[in-house]
């Protein structure tokens, strides 16, 4: 008969719950406990940003900061009298609406759309106004009411004999812009598009112009919210 074999001793199969009660408490720095280092801690989330952000460099103002306020006088749909002086106080974002030419047409109101899709988040800042030309005031009322169109974030101007657009392309010096932006006190600040009337003659030629299109769509854009954003670049007008 055979001794049992003994018993492993309990240190060699089971931790001792007693020595691992008495072990300390894993902890970080003492300072982590401390309020004051959660106060400074939270404070340079802040502050930080707001450093980097005085210290960096704005944009040159966009060109026409000198300029004269642009002034015409139409007429819109229903028969009243807008002056481009009425909209003092908002950008504007001025284009022109051949009514005679249905592709040309649509071509406006889609570019248009998109464009204040893109501006959406200055909100009731920005007005938009289309210059039509080609035909009459219930032609027009009949594409408002095609488009379903908004008010009053649009207004949509009888221009036939097409003056107020030279004018615009004149002043910017862009005979093929195709958009027009305009600060809150009637400065006209930049000039866009590549003509957008001039039917491409091939495939190629189109997909070129869209690129084209999108590009000064881009920098509009970007005037935009830099005139909306920051007042440096729109200072008021000099007082005589």
């Amino acid at each position: 008969m055979t001794a049992p074999e003994p018993e492993p001793a309990e240190s060699a199969t089971r931790p001792h719950s007693e020595s691992l009660s008495k072990a300390p408490p894993l902890r970080g720095p003492a300072f982590f406990s401390r309020p004051w280092f959660w106060a400074l801690f939270i404070g340079s989330l802040f502050t930080i940003p707001l450093i980097k952000g005085v210290g960096a460099d704005f944009p040159p103002p966009l060109p026409g900061i000198d300029r004269a306020p642009s002034e015409f006088e139409l007429q819109d749909e229903s028969g009243a009298t807008v002056r481009l002086s009425n909209l003092a106080g908002y950008l504007v974002v001025a284009t022109e609406l051949p009514l005679a030419s249905g592709s040309a047409r649509q071509y406006a109101m889609l570019t248009m759309r998109a464009i204040r899709k893109r501006l959406r988040g200055l909100g009731s800042s920005v007005v938009f106004v289309m210059l039509s030309h080609g035909g009459s005031a219930d032609e027009l009322s009949a594409v408002l009411d095609e488009w379903n169109v908004r008010k009053p974030v649009n207004a949509f101007l009888l221009d036939n004999d097409r003056e107020a657009m030279s004018q615009l392309r004149h002043e910017g010096a862009s005979a093929s812009a195709d958009w027009f932006l305009l600060d809150r006190h009637g400065r006209l600040r930049g000039a866009y598009g590549v003509g957008m009337m001039n039917a491409p003659e091939s495939d190629q030629d189109q997909s070129q112009q869209l690129v084209a299109v999108e590009k000064e769509m881009d920098r509009l854009v970007l005037d935009a919210g830099q005139l909306a954003n920051w007042s440096a670049s729109d200072p008021p007008l000099e007082q005589p």
